[in-house]
């Protein structure tokens, strides 16, 4: 996706101009107002970045009708016979459940416990 790569360009380069504006010697006036001057540009870029990002995955989930939305939730159904196919391998096994799950959380008690949190937000 161009918006992101361009929000990280400009994430990347706000903290570049930041630092150079936190490491100025205060004393010369002339080179911190420059340096604070390019921050806030490049904050203002960042933020633009940001909003363009923004409007396009708005635009982007607005473009899913129903038929590709069936055919993802289809998708979703069929992941247990996609999973034990002999023919899926390992490694896009591994790549379906990275897709479905955020974390797993394990908690050691008594007995050891797995919490896990779907990439929907479900636990």
């Amino acid at each position: 996706m161009p918006g992101a790569a361009s929000g990280s360009r400009a994430r990347h380069e706000a903290d570049l101009a930041r630092r150079r504006f936190m490491e100025a010697d205060p004393a010369n006036r002339l080179v911190v107002d420059v340096l604070e001057a390019e921050w806030n540009e490049k904050l203002r870029a960042l933020h633009d970045a940001q909003e363009e990002l923004e409007q396009r995955r708005a635009e982007d989930h607005l473009k899913l009708d129903d038929g590709r939305r069936k055919e993802i939730l289809a998708l979703a159904t069929d992941f247990p016979r996609l999973s034990h196919a002999p023919k899926t391998p390992q490694r896009e096994r591994k790549r379906m459940v990275r897709l479905l799950l955020e974390d797993v959380t394990l908690t050691k008690g008594d007995e050891i416990a797995a919490g896990v949190r779907f990439r929907g937000g479900a636990s």
